[in-house]
């Protein structure tokens, strides 16, 4: 099956689920070109890997788009240019957008221009917080696929006219990810990651990491990633006296946060809803600690609570408040039999349902369903 996969970025580092997706479909024997609207300068995530199979001229895209209204013969072109690359090369069997976002709206178009099936993954935020153009583009792909039961709830509602073609394809991870991190060798250590963004939550951690000191409590947090709220977020940290406690480790590599992983005593995802409803679906960071065996407490909000049970594979508890995360980090540390015990069995469930493989010949079997 030959596959024209449009994204926004690539390579992106808070989408590496996207770089496993392709290569486990070009595992399996399909043939996977990538269309990204922007090429990523940096290859953070993507490591030695070099992407042969891009079309280049991918940033023409929006460019086309973007000037249809307004300057119709700057748009005509660009758009010369993408049908120009279009026609250049063998028309693949279908379209995969991923986000429907700008990735579908212009996914859409070269649907239309070769004629091809169109299947469109939905995710978190191009779904809670709707860009209305991608969403109309999305309308009309042949497949919408989400990857939590929160986003299938909500592309039902965005897309009451495709009932029957939506699909919940869960995200997976690959067989090297099912190592054991046990060992925990700093017993105080919490370690956080994400994009440091409204939705997940970092402020409140913070401020329960100061209430803990304030009460005598020794721990420490590591918090990975970067984002927008860098800068405020430092500022909280200085504002709450906690410096001592905080670390930020900046972006990191696969293979360093695997690192983190391993030396953490427990991961913790203070999610929230973003005053602008943007929410998380089921974060693949989370997915990753817990195949690991890192114990993982974790706030109610979006998909959260589809793989953090609490009492079962993890602590759960309502999201928005400091002194409640505090208290659930308090009781969690230092790790107890129950704890342990939670973190197996959170392991085996990521091991059954979240497997790579599986789940990308699931979404293979849909892909193929529409291919011509």
């Amino acid at each position: 099956m030959r596959i024209a996969c449009v994204v926004e970025h690539y390579p992106q580092a808070s989408e590496l689920f996207i770089q496993r997706e392709v290569e486990c479909l070009r595992g399996l024997g399909h043939e996977v070109l990538l269309w990204p609207l922007v090429k990523t300068a940096t290859p953070l995530w993507l490591g030695a890997h070099k992407e042969s199979s891009f079309i280049s001229t991918g940033n023409y895209l929006i460019p086309a788009l973007q000037n249809m209204g307004k300057h119709p013969l700057l748009a005509l072109r660009y758009g010369s240019r993408v049908a120009k690359a279009a026609g250049e090369i063998a028309p693949p069997e279908l379209v995969y957008a991923h986000f429907a976002s700008i990735t579908a709206f212009c996914a859409s178009a070269l649907a239309r221009l070769w004629k091809v099936p169109l299947v469109v993954s939905g995710h978190a935020r191009d779904l809670f917080v709707p860009w209305q153009p991608g969403i109309t583009a999305a309308k009309t792909a042949d497949q919408v696929i989400v990857c939590s039961e929160v986003a299938l709830i909500k592309a039902k509602e965005l897309f009451p006219g495709m009932a029957g073609r939506i699909q919940l394809i869960h995200h997976g991870l690959p067989e090297s990810a099912f190592v054991s991190s046990r060992g925990g060798n700093k017993p105080d250590m919490i370690l956080a990651a994400g994009r440091l963004v409204p939705k997940k939550g970092f402020n409140l951690l913070l401020e329960a990491i100061a209430i803990l000191k304030n009460r005598g409590k020794e721990l420490c947090l590591r918090l990975a990633g970067e984002g927008p709220m860098r800068e405020h977020l430092h500022n909280l940290v200085k504002h709450l006296s906690i410096q001592d406690r905080v670390e930020f480790l900046g972006m990191l590599t696969q293979q360093d946060l695997q690192k983190e992983i391993q030396q953490a005593a427990i991961f913790c995802a203070p999610a929230v809803m973003a005053p602008d409803n943007d929410q998380d679906g089921i974060p693949n960071v989370i997915l990753e600690a817990m195949a690991a065996g890192l114990p993982v407490m974790a706030c109610d909000a979006g998909g959260i609570s589809e793989i953090v049970k609490d009492g079962v594979t993890g602590r759960l508890v309502a999201s928005g408040s400091k002194e409640l995360l505090a208290e659930a980090l308090a009781a969690s540390l230092p790790i107890n039999d129950t704890t342990i015990s939670m973190a197996k069995h959170a392991r085996e469930f990521i091991q059954q349902n979240f497997s790579l493989r599986n789940n990308v010949e699931k979404l293979a079997q849909t892909l193929a369903k529409w291919a011509q």
